[in-house]
């Protein structure tokens, strides 16, 4: 038997068996229960829809189905003319839309990612705000491939095959927007899942006020929590380590003036003992 049952006042049970008015028995009595309620308006950023057109929607959901296994899915129908209810995609095209968000976000940080450091990189714990801010039902985890494969191949992100592999021996890929430079810090995993650096940029290598000798290596030149602000006012971090402070010594050379020696000055004249 199959009936028609007319739903409750309240929207607050929308999708679920409840949903119909009266005592709770009729949906506990079913098989299966089918409702119809309006898109919910969540739904609408998600899948780009104008909020004045949230009426031409009609969403239908399987909140009990005892024959079979619950989709999961819910099914979209559009009104068309004269009121008739037509079948309707409504997820066509999110994929692309949700590759050009991520695509945009990689854009203002000015710098490429492999889909671990999207997940569960520290530095990238904002984007994926804006993007659950952006598309609310978007279950990241399992759909970053699928937007980032989407993304390569509309010529959005290139991809590129890194050096090292994962933990699990397996290829690790960088995908970075077309134009981007390489980075001068080669990005590193270690086993502990974090991000450390091989290299450091040669201009804070050379920055006023921070001699280094040129004896010194890039490892040694790093500073553990150095920031700097990207034009986008975010911080990030262009090096983890800095040489340690140069033990220096003054001595007076001919003519009155000092200078400093020890390894903050990778060489320097010896002074003659009639100078000293």
């Amino acid at each position: 038997v199959i009936f028609a049952h007319h739903v409750a006042k309240g929207a607050g049970k929308d999708g679920s068996d409840l949903s119909g008015r009266g005592a709770s028995a009729i949906g506990d009595g079913c098989r299966f229960v089918l409702s119809l309620n309006d898109i919910d308006p969540k739904d609408l950023k998600t899948y780009g829809i104008p909020y004045e057109d949230r009426y031409r929607f009609v969403c239908m959901r399987t909140p009990k189905f005892n024959y079979v296994p619950r989709s999961g899915k819910d099914v979209f129908f559009r009104r068309g003319e004269g009121g008739i209810l037509e079948p309707f995609q409504i997820d066509a095209g999110i994929r692309t839309r949700q590759a050009e968000k991520l695509v945009g976000i990689m854009v203002e940080e000015g710098k490429p990612a492999t889909q671990r450091d999207l997940l569960k990189g520290s530095a990238w714990k904002a984007a994926r705000q804006e993007m659950k801010e952006e598309f609310p039902t978007l279950p990241l985890r399992a759909d970053l491939p699928l937007i980032l494969t989407c993304a390569v191949e509309n010529g959005l992100l290139e991809r590129k095959e890194s050096t090292e592999k994962n933990l699990n021996g397996l290829p690790t890929y960088v995908y970075r927007f077309p134009g981007a430079t390489a980075d001068t810090a080669d990005k590193r995993r270690t086993n502990d899942g974090q991000d450390t650096l091989s290299a450091v940029e040669p201009d804070f290598l050379n920055q006023p006020g921070e001699p280094i000798s040129t004896a010194d290596t890039a490892d040694n030149a790093i500073k553990a929590g150095r920031s700097r602000r990207t034009n986008g006012g975010k911080k990030t971090l262009s090096a983890l380590k800095q040489a340690p402070e140069a033990k220096t010594e003054r001595r007076t050379i001919s003519g009155g003036q000092t200078a400093l020696s020890g390894s903050s000055v990778s060489a320097l004249k010896p002074a003659s003992r009639k100078g000293l």
